[in-house]
């Protein structure tokens, strides 16, 4: 079960950062890019070595508990990374367009107020 359970969170933080570094990657935030594939081949060859060793080996509930785990893991990583990337990954360009509509939204509110 430890196994099984370990290997479900190497996959759980490989997709989760998977899907940052595709959000940041299409904001061209490159050192959050590079960062996260710097971790993500770390958890992904533990899982794999793991889930490897355990599919390789002659006991088929371990198999089946890895299989499973990996596969919810899946999905959780998935959910996790597109939340977290919502949070946590801004598009400067964004933000500069946010700022200048404030600055103008307050120019026109003084010429109004002329």
């Amino acid at each position: 079960m430890t196994i099984a359970l370990l290997a479900a969170v190497c996959m759980i933080i490989q997709d989760s950062l998977a899907v940052i570094k595709y959000q940041a990657a299409s904001r061209n935030r490159g050192m959050i890019v590079a960062s996260a594939d710097v971790v993500i081949w770390f958890v992904s060859i533990t899982g794999t070595t793991i889930a490897a060793f355990t599919l390789h080996g002659d006991n088929f509930s371990k198999k089946v508990m890895v299989v499973a785990a990996v596969s919810v893991a899946n999905i959780v990583g998935n959910l996790l990374g597109t939340w977290l990337g919502q949070k946590f990954v801004t598009d400067e360009d964004e933000e500069e367009q946010d700022d200048k509509i404030e600055a103008l939204e307050k120019r026109i509110a003084k010429l109004e107020a002329k």
